[in-house]
């Protein structure tokens, strides 16, 4: 996650027990997640 000056000041780390788990679909959905916070900080 990148502040307005473009620090970056987090990252969304997601896990699963699975190999391959996620998809672009979930890709998508944590980015637009990541987006939102991103508008707080």
């Amino acid at each position: 996650m990148f502040d307005r000056s473009g620090n970056c000041v987090g990252v969304l780390d997601v896990d699963s027990d699975r190999l391959d788990d996620f998809d672009p679909t979930d890709a998508d959905g944590l980015g637009r997640v990541v987006k939102a916070i991103e508008r707080f900080i």
